[in-house]
């Protein structure tokens, strides 16, 4: 005969709250809940692939600890530096800073006041500096050689997307060759650096004071660039100045010319996720694993039901169906009609 309609069978198994039935119900869910978050943490643990590792650190933790994301900081040269020209004989340097407290510290001889020009370049008119231009210019006497140049700049820093820092920090470059020159060219790249994840809560202002506190300045020995380096290392973060590219002009002229030319390339920033980003990181590894083991533990849990491995009463849409037993032992479904 043909069909004209067709209706799924709906059971509705209820129990009491103190019957064997409820708690398989309750032991159902809760195990199916625990062994989906002991699977999915397990599945995301430090045995993970080392492709995975290679193209996200944080693969690794299903609770996320630490994440990247890629921002270009914006890097403000503050017009404050310190230049030291190396020359063959020693203690012959020139030396010359913006600090006058620097200049103070040597001898008129050794003061060697360089021409200065400075631009900061904004090619993607963001509001952001993309490069620092710095040339210098000093005027040699008659039997002055320079065999190198160390230069300490002072920058700041600022980030403003997950990350709110305002950041002082000095950028560093020593250059030395055997033969004399007459001009160097520098180019290169200012990067980002930071020991520990940056947490998101609120601006980070901890390094938001220079290295080189000008009231400070006592002796020759706190504005030694080695010492400078060492204020500068102990900080969880700072900026690093890495050339890519220099030409040394050899030779000796009337005057030294030096050009710097630092790119402010996007970083990636480490940083600590808030809690939201850390439960929906979470979620999206828990949620498949639920999925997965509830599609096959369901039957499980129907069998049980279905069969009365633990007692229940079936209803039907209004009608009461009792359990019972056939010959073979197989639970039968019987109809009472009201």
């Amino acid at each position: 005969m043909p069909t004209v309609h067709a209706e799924k069978l709906s059971l509705t198994f209820q129990a009491s709250r103190f019957s064997w039935a409820y708690l398989f119900w309750w032991i159902y869910y809760v195990g199916l809940i625990v062994l989906s978050f002991l699977l999915a943490f397990a599945s995301y643990g430090e045995d993970v692939s080392e492709l995975a590792l290679a193209y996200k650190p944080d693969f690794a933790d299903f609770w996320m600890a630490e994440s990247v994301y890629t921002e270009q900081p914006n890097v403000l040269f503050k017009r404050s530096l310190i230049v030291q020209l190396k020359r063959a004989n020693p203690g012959g340097d020139l030396v010359w800073s913006s600090f006058p407290e620097y200049n103070s510290l040597f001898s008129s001889s050794q003061i060697r006041v360089p021409n200065i020009r400075v631009s900061d370049i904004d090619t993607n008119m963001d509001q952001k500096t993309d490069e620092i231009q710095l040339k210098l210019r000093w005027a040699l006497q008659p039997g002055e050689e320079v065999h190198g140049v160390s230069i300490v700049l002072f920058c700041k820093a600022l980030l403003q997307d997950r990350v709110t820092e305002d950041l002082d920090a000095a950028l560093f470059f020593d250059f030395r060759s055997p033969v004399a020159g007459s001009s160097l060219q520098v180019l290169g790249d200012i990067e980002f650096f930071q020991l520990n994840p940056l947490s998101t809560f609120g601006t980070r202002d901890v390094y938001s004071q220079s290295i080189l506190d000008a009231s400070s300045i006592r002796s020759v020995a706190d504005v030694r660039i080695d010492h400078l380096q060492q204020l500068s290392f102990k900080r969880n973060e700072t900026l690093i100045a890495r050339p890519l590219m220099s030409y040394w002009a050899e030779g000796s002229t009337g005057s030294f010319d030096v050009q710097l030319r630092w790119r402010v390339p996007a970083q990636q920033i480490r940083y600590i996720p808030g809690p939201i980003h850390v439960l929906h990181w979470a979620w999206v590894r828990f949620l498949p694993v639920l999925w997965l083991l509830h599609f096959f533990l369901k039957y499980i849990k129907s069998f049980c039901y279905r069969y009365q491995v633990v007692s229940t009463r079936v209803r039907r849409k209004g009608a009461l169906l009792s359990i019972g037993h056939t010959a073979g032992g197989r639970a039968a479904i019987k109809e009472h009609q009201f």
